[in-house]
């Protein structure tokens, strides 16, 4: 039995000067001295020091004082003194798999095996909590020394399982093992009613069709090589064979102390043996000397075999480097080759994953039992253990007695209405990854269960009402070239007799499209629209809801703020380049008339007429004048217009273009035309100092041009794009 006592008992009892003692030299960081005391005093090793109940083996595993553990825990000579807990019911074995202390770990597991099962207030045992935090190698270390089975199906209180903590950080090479070594965990649900797989679609950033990446960071991203992931159960048992091959003492000041230590063979063998994930520099020497055992061990890019593949990388690196010093720019950039080969890796293993839980999953699946009959269904996604039981032989923390078993019975049965209805109203993870874009698992689940497709939520929306509604191109598009499967889902309509078009005409208060500008998600929003219109049966735009309004009525209604707001915008900029328009007119029309050096008193002819300087002041003077002309006729035209809504498709984006366009070559013809002209006035000694000043003046509409590339873009990809695409995080423009 635990022994419980306050710090102000134990310092009454016994003295209190080891309490302090202890106290000041941990959060000073003087070990040696904590070791010491632990040497001499026996009775202080389960003294508790801190408010929280935290002995000193506990301060030392969580600040990962790992040489002063194994100190320690030589001295100790009871195994229970590892099972004290504190007020949260941490044992030291707990603290040290939330830093990711693997040796420690390893130690104390050794010492007591059933450490490893041990729960604290949160129901969190030091398995669950390596997995939570993504520390893979005190995962596989705390997995070889778990003998209990039930260990693995142990659950936080919210019902979460090993393989939901490692889904919920995104540790994918932890979850692909967890997967492969229990697979029944892929069925497990929490109290919420969500799943492992639930959990990643929940994470569209995982998956490539959710990632937006620059021309030059596709390229790169095309070029790298990941490898994906592996693993075995046979991997399972066989991953920390430590072995004492000599010892190392820590010197405490004291000749009689002798502390137990680590020999380095063991600590080889960790670093070996655990797992090769974390490292990038490791050693491709230490690699080769690994036990067949690990050969599922995920191996990073360095120890790839092939060396011109790797060598090419280093290069490339080398030279983004010198670009990013050149530039000033953060090694964090797009140049960066780490980051978008983490992006791939992600995008690859989270795609292992996916497959590895749809392949286990019973989601549409009837299990029947042992007896012949069929059992009730317990909830929609399969025949999974009940979330609200944390532990098998334990009743749920939620459940407390009551004075009677009437009364007992009653809460049961209220409770598994609450919970029959909240995993009722809860999605499917298909329809979850059509609402997130994750058309990745959408294509998967269709074809290893086709009848997902009839998947509905509370609102009876189908994976083709949920992607339309949330503006998902991908999983649309998806479903629409599945021609058997689609029709009939698009014939469809939710509980308030919305169909596809009248969910594509509503305009949500977010900005889903990967633009900028009012004007131009208007114009997304009409193609949007459009889009689906033309993928529906004839006729299904003049159905009504039950609110008695067509798809066109919604849209407009819906979509008036943002018509207004890029209608402002559009006038507004046109408004400005006008007057930039009438004045470049009014300088290229005086500057046509004139002519540089005058006119011969004999001939009437310009006296640079043969000049190759004079041909080119010419023809840009003319082109000045008739492109600034041009300009303001296109933003006369857009000040003018109606703004209707159809207008914004096609009609006010081009003219926007074209009189950009104008506008912008105009300004380039006026200098060239002011360059060549003023060239005649110097004597020929100075041209050549003319020329940089020509280039300087030049510079600042070069700039100007340059910043304004982006918005060219963007109107080119809308005006000639059919299907918009969507944004899945914060433009960079």
């Amino acid at each position: 039995m635990e022994r419980v006592m306050d710090i102000e008992e134990e310092v009454v009892d016994r003295g209190g000067w080891e309490v302090e003692d202890l106290f000041d030299n941990a959060m000073k960081g003087q070990w040696k001295k904590v070791v010491e005391v632990y040497r001499l005093a026996e009775y202080v090793h389960d003294l508790r020091i801190t408010k929280m109940g935290d002995t000193a083996l506990h301060i030392a595993a969580f600040d990962g004082e790992t040489e002063v553990v194994l100190a320690l825990l030589e001295v100790i000579k009871e195994s229970k003194i590892l099972q004290i807990k504190n007020k949260k019911g941490n044992t030291p074995l707990h603290l040290a798999a939330e830093v990711g202390d693997v040796e420690t770990c390893h130690a104390m597991a050794t010492k007591d095996r059933k450490l490893v099962s041990n729960r604290n207030k949160k129901n969190e045992t030091p398995l669950f909590l390596a997995a939570l935090n993504g520390h893979e190698k005190v995962f596989r270390c705390l997995d070889s020394h778990c003998d209990d089975e039930r260990c693995y199906s142990f659950r936080a209180r919210n019902g979460d399982t090993i393989l939901h903590a490692a889904m919920s950080g995104e540790y994918f090479s932890l979850a692909f093992q967890i997967i492969l070594w229990h697979p029944e965990l892929v069925n497990y649900i929490n109290q919420s009613g969500f799943s492992p797989l639930h959990i990643l679609a929940n994470t569209p950033s995982a998956f490539k069709s959710s990632s937006r990446l620059r021309p030059l960071d596709r390229l790169i991203y095309q070029c790298l090589i990941v490898e994906e992931l592996k693993g075995g159960k046979e991997d399972k048992k066989s991953i920390c064979p430590f072995e004492k091959r000599g010892k190392i003492t820590i010197d405490t000041g004291s000749e009689s102390h002798q502390a137990l230590t680590k020999s380095w063979g063991n600590r080889m063998c960790s670093s070996l043996c655990l797992s090769k994930r974390g490292n990038k520099k490791e050693d491709v020497e230490n690699s080769q000397q690994e036990s067949s055992s690990m050969s599922g061990m995920n191996q990073r890019e360095e120890s790839h075999p092939n060396n011109i593949y790797s060598s090419c990388v280093k290069f490339f690196n080398l030279i983004t480097a010198a670009l990013n010093v050149i530039n000033g720019s953060p090694r964090s950039t797009i140049w960066s080759i780490d980051k978008i080969l983490d992006e791939k890796r992600r995008h690859i293993w989270a795609t292992q994953v996916m497959n590895q839980l749809v392949k286990h999953s019973n989601l549409y699946k009837k299990v029947i039992q042992s007896t012949g009959e069929t059992p009730d269904d317990k909830d929609k996604f399969g025949d999974v253990p009940d979330p609200t039981k944390v532990d098998p032989e334990q009743p749920s923390h939620t459940e407390k007695k009551d004075d009677t078993e009437d009364k007992k019975n009653d809460k049961l049965e209220e409770k598994k209405n609450d919970k029959d209805n909240k995993l009722e109203d809860k999605k499917t993870p298909i329809l979850i990854a059509a609402k997130m874009g994750v058309s990745e698992m959408v294509e998967t689940i269709l074809d290893k269960f086709p009848v997902a497709i009839e998947d509905v939520d509370s609102e009876n929306k189908n994976v083709a009402l949920l992607a339309v509604e949330n503006r998902q191109p991908h999983v649309y598009s998806l479903l629409v070239d599945r021609k058997k499967q689609i029709t009939r889902l698009l014939r469809r309509v939710d509980n308030n007799g919305n169909n596809a078009l009248h969910l594509a005409a509503k305009c949500g208060s977010h900005r889903p499209w990967l633009t900028p500008g009012a004007a131009l998600q208007m114009q997304w929003e009409l193609k949007w629209y459009t889009f689906v219109k033309e993928s529906l049966p004839p006729r299904s735009s003049v159905r009504y809801n039950k609110e008695g309004q067509i798809p066109q009525e919604i849209f407009t209604t819906s979509h008036k703020d943002l018509r207004k707001e890029g209608s402002d915008w559009l006038v507004k900029t046109s408004e400005s380049c006008s007057v930039v328009a009438a004045l470049i007119a009014t300088v290229a029309f005086a500057t046509s008339a004139s002519v540089p050096g005058g006119l011969d008193d004999k001939t009437g002819s310009p006296v640079f007429k043969d000049k190759p300087a004079f041909n080119a002041f010419t023809i840009s003077s003319l082109l000045a004048l008739c492109l600034s002309v041009t300009a303001l006729v296109f933003f006369l035209t857009i000040i003018t217009s109606r703004y209707e809504a159809r207008d914004f498709s096609i009609s006010l984006p081009r003219k926007l273009l074209l009189g950009l366009t104008s506008l912008f070559a105009s300004i380039a013809a006026v200098l060239v035309s002011f360059c060549t002209g003023h060239i005649f006035l110097l004597d020929r000694h100075l041209r050549h100092v003319a020329y940089p000043l020509y280039a300087a003046t030049c510079l600042p509409v070069t700039i100007f041009a340059l910043a304004q590339l982006s918005l060219y873009y963007d109107l080119i990809r809308v005006i000639f794009r059919k299907v918009p695409q969507r944004s899945y995080k914060e433009y960079r423009h």
